[in-house]
Order: structure tokens, then C-alpha cells, then sequence
């Protein structure tokens, strides 16, 4: 998995470009969504190749029992973009039946619970499957830089980790530990 907080490839587009493309690209197929079509259902354009489904749409705390968490998957010409990974992301992911190998890019709007807690269940969950149903390629995940400010959170040291330390440490718990002997 690349990622950054600004880019992965090189290429010059900043992270708001990207954003922005995808945003522009997911509200060119949105409006039979928001015009009563069940959100299980993607809303295709079969002239452009692209569908979104909402794989969720519940934001901010409390859970409800009844909604995911807020998240998007664009599909443009058979590569699979996801916007946000809110609660349920990954299982609502196979349930839309998207693949895993489809799967190109994360973008991350911001890094408040309700739009990451499912964020490293994708690579946790689904990098370790075998064959044709897991990653066939490396997944680039664009998302904000530190926040520059210090943790209002008791005991966690030191500032605010942006998407690229977020990563780290989440893979630093998921570690697993050998034997002990």
C-alpha cells in the first residue's frame, strides 16, 4: 500500500485535485441516487463506464443499527475508487459486489473517526487473501498531512499523526508478534 499525504506517484496533482476529480466524476452519475434509487443498487453511467454506490452514508457518532458508515466507491472503467471508510466500509464493499483487485486508490477527506475506522480493514482484512480475491497491486491512499497541533486525547503523545503516521502505527499494532520461546 502507498501512502501519502500529498502523493504516491509523483505526479503533480495535489491531493484537493484528486479529491475534486473524484467529487466531479461521482456527481455526474449521483443523481439517479438522489432521486429514490436504493443505495445497494450503483448508480451506472453505461455511456462513461462509471458507477457509485454509497456504501455507507451514516456520519458522525452515535452508530446506528440500521446505516454504515459514511463511505463511496466510484468505479470508472473497472478501477475501483473508495472515498472514506466509515463503519462497515469493507464488509458493505463485498456486499456492493466490488473486488478486491479492482480496488486502486483510498482517499481519505479528513481523519475523524467516523470517515477511518474502517480505513485498515482493507489492507488487514483483504491483503492477506489468496488468488484472484485479494490485492493483484499495490493500493495508493491519499489523505491529510499532520494536523500540526498537539492531541487533546489523555496520554497520546505528542501531535496529531497525519495519514502517513496513522498508517504506520496502525500497522505497528497490527504487527504480529513472534513466538515467544
Amino acid at each position: 500500500m502507498c501512502v501519502s499525504s500529498t502523493e504516491c506517484t509523483g505526479a503533480s496533482a495535489s491531493r484537493r485535485t484528486l479529491l475534486g476529480a473524484v467529487a466531479a466524476s461521482a456527481a455526474a452519475v449521483a443523481v439517479p441516487l438522489l432521486s429514490g434509487q436504493a443505495a445497494a443498487t450503483p448508480a451506472t453511467s453505461a455511456d462513461s463506464g462509471l458507477s457509485l454506490t454509497l456504501l455507507g452514508t451514516n456520519s458522525g457518532p452515535p452508530p446506528l443499527a440500521a446505516r454504515y458508515g459514511i463511505s463511496q466507491a466510484l468505479v470508472v472503467n473497472g478501477r475501483t475508487y473508495v472515498v472514506d471508510c466509515g463503519r462497515g466500509a469493507v464488509s458493505q464493499y463485498l456486499r456492493a459486489g466490488l473486488s478486491m483487485p479492482s480496488l486502486t486508490n483510498i482517499f481519505l477527506t479528513h481523519l475523524h473517526a467516523d470517515h477511518i475506522v474502517d480505513y485498515y480493514a482493507f489492507p488487514l482484512l483483504a491483503a492477506g487473501a489468496s488468488g484472484a480475491q485479494g490485492f493483484q497491486s499495490p493500493v495508493d491512499v491519499y489523505g491529510p498531512g499532520p494536523a500540526g497541533i498537539t492531541s487533546t486525547v489523555a496520554g497520546a503523545p505528542g501531535p496529531v499523526p497525519g495519514t502517513v503516521d496513522m498508517t504506520r502505527l496502525a500497522g505497528q499494532a497490527y504487527a504480529a508478534a513472534p513466538p515467544s520461546s
